[in-house]
């Protein structure tokens, strides 16, 4: 299986292909992934972990020398810095002191960060750095029980030290562009990675024109890009897709 892999792999890159992103490589051998990928000279390989598997030194030494680490405690960082604390019922808490945390992005680890979560499992020269994806951007939608998913606002309640499954998303508006703008800036990380989707209710929409569940239709052409909303979340007109 591992030499069919290479044999495709090593075609993708005749046709010009030069760079290569390994989805749940967390879910295969270091060794086995190098195996894989070291027939072509690649410019960039990427592989995607999560932070608890990198907790494991081994893993992590082995992983970081095939290729860059999807950095998924980034977003996370920068979505507990930037978000007000507490409730729609209890009221929030402004947090605008926390701002002067986005200039600790760069230090790994974050040692005494005064959050649950501080991250910094992965070096910045291995680290690939991103706000969301298709995966965080969704979490809070999911459904827990099995049923249908009951889609909540983008305002997050929290109780400003554990922010749990919340993350900045499109639908957060200009807190997500400034999240974005100072993704761009600030000097940190290997790669930088914009996100670039569509609109979504529901946990399981998928792309404009396609049914859930559905195998065979096709998506909307041209497919509508969802936009960046220009107001605040906290005001009706938040998001209006």
């Amino acid at each position: 299986v591992q030499n069919m892999l290479a044999d495709y792999l090593f075609d993708l890159y005749e046709i010009g292909v030069t760079m290569v992103r390994v989805d749940a490589a967390m879910l295969i051998y270091p060794e086995s992934l190098a195996h894989v990928l070291q027939h072509v000279p690649w410019d960039y390989i990427l592989l995607e972990y999560y932070p608890d598997q990198l907790q494991n030194d081994n893993i992590k030494t082995k992983a970081l020398v095939v290729g860059s680490v999807t950095d998924m405690s980034y977003g996370l960082w920068i979505s507990q810095t930037l978000l007000d604390a507490g409730s729609k019922q209890d009221g929030f808490v402004n947090r605008s002191y926390a701002f002067r945390d986005w200039l600790r992005a760069g230090s790994a680890p974050r040692v005494g960060c005064g959050y649950k979560a501080c991250g910094g499992e992965v070096p910045e020269k291995n680290a690939l750095v991103f706000l969301d994806n298709h995966d965080t951007q969704r979490e809070r939608w999911k459904p827990l029980d099995g049923s249908a998913s009951n889609p909540q606002p983008p305002i997050c309640s929290w109780d400003g030290f554990n922010i749990g499954s919340c993350r900045l998303n499109y639908k957060n508006g200009m807190q997500y562009s400034l999240a974005t703008r100072f993704m761009l800036a600030w000097p940190y990380g290997d790669v930088v990675r914009v996100m670039s989707s569509y609109a979504w209710e529901d946990f399981d929409d998928g792309p404009p024109g396609i049914a859930k569940d559905s195998l065979r239709q096709s998506t909307a052409s041209p497919v509508t890009c969802r936009g960046t909303p220009d107001t605040s979340p906290g005001r009706p007109a938040w998001d209006a897709d």
